[in-house]
């Protein structure tokens, strides 16, 4: 954030709790949660998540790659994942024996444009173009269309 100028957030993806379809635990129960193993990609809002929320419960297992994390899930080395939650739709839901197991999750500030810092008008003009884009209705049928 430091080196480059963001955009006001256009999305925010929520991260997703996936895991077999015999997983029936709560994950929003700490108690039911203790002793399982939860995996993540590591340096992501789904990490800090995961350690700051549940890291003195839950043993963390932190992945490069979502195929990775998928092969340690299908293999029943992890309990759940807990990723992006297009990522969690693409790569574990599409196998067969794995069901979403929570609810979504909203973390963060969200997805915003990224240019270089010396671009203050750039940022200006696409913030605008945003907020014409939500408050004409674009916004939601481009999200309706696309995201629902």
């Amino acid at each position: 954030a430091e080196r480059v100028l963001f955009s006001e957030p256009y999305y925010n993806t929520p991260g997703g709790w996936f895991g077999p379809e015999s997983f029936d635990t709560d994950v929003t129960d700490m108690s039911a949660m203790e002793g399982k193993t939860v995996g993540v990609q590591r340096g992501t809002t789904m990490d800090t998540f995961v350690t700051e929320e549940m890291g003195g419960v839950v043993t963390i297992k932190r992945y490069t790659t979502a195929d990775d994390m998928v092969l340690d899930l299908e293999g029943q080395r992890l309990d759940v994942v807990f990723v992006d939650y297009p990522v969690g739709e693409q790569t574990v839901l599409s196998k067969d024996g794995f069901k979403e197991v929570g609810e979504p999750v909203k973390l963060g500030q969200g997805v915003g444009v990224a240019m270089r810092k010396r671009d203050e008008e750039l940022a200006q003009e696409v913030n605008e173009a945003l907020a014409t884009l939500k408050e004409d209705g674009t916004y939601d049928t481009i999200m309706e269309k696309y995201f629902a």
